[in-house]
């Protein structure tokens, strides 16, 4: 009434490849769900960082060549916006200045309220608003009224800027399951946003 020991070797081969195919399946779901969740969170970054650099763009009365130790290149923007109060009334005749500068793969918002207006609705910040960045492909441009771009370091004059193409590619390395292989996740949002009163 017992097990032969061919049929307990083909019991033990049989249960093998089982196991063997349920931890394969494991791998390529465990790998799908991380490349899932790596590709949504890459997309949320991308998307907030984009709101906000499009909103303080169509706030932006002028973009300025330098401020308060910033540039404007192709890889940072001075933004001049009209300072607003706590009740989100525009003060006449104030101003404050946003900054947009990649660092690494990072990108920060910096902002420097107008000191002399009480109550700015406003505060004074530096965070990242966006981690992963391709320093290497990331731009700001602005477009002519014939449809040509031109890089924001080539503009002899940034008053005239009347709108502000940003291209704000991203990529987040994947490490595979146990180590070895990466794979990236690119993602590469572009806007072309119109400056207040433009």
């Amino acid at each position: 009434g017992g097990f032969t020991l061919v049929e307990m070797q083909t019991s033990i081969s049989v249960t093998l490849i089982v196991l063997l195919a349920a931890f394969s399946l494991y791998i390529v779901f465990w790998r799908s769900f991380i490349m899932g969740s790596n590709y949504m969170n890459i997309c949320a970054d991308s998307r907030i960082a984009m709101e906000k650099l499009s909103r303080d763009i169509r706030w932006t009365a002028q973009v300025e060549s330098g401020f308060g130790g910033y540039t404007t290149t192709n890889t940072s923007l001075v933004l001049k916006i009209p300072s607003i109060n706590t009740s989100e009334a525009i003060v006449g005749g104030h101003y404050d200045h946003i900054i947009y500068i990649l660092t690494g793969s990072n990108l920060h918002r910096i902002v420097q309220i107008d000191a002399a207006v009480a109550n700015n609705g406003r505060s004074n910040e530096d965070k990242v608003i966006a981690k992963n960045c391709d320093p290497a492909n990331f731009l700001l441009s602005t477009i002519d009224s014939g449809g040509n771009s031109q890089n924001l370091s080539d503009v002899p004059n940034l008053s005239t800027v009347k709108n502000i193409a940003v291209s704000l590619p991203m990529n987040r390395p994947m490490i595979a399951f146990g180590g070895g292989t990466t794979q990236n996740i690119e993602l590469k949002p572009t806007a072309v946003v119109k400056l207040r009163n433009q």
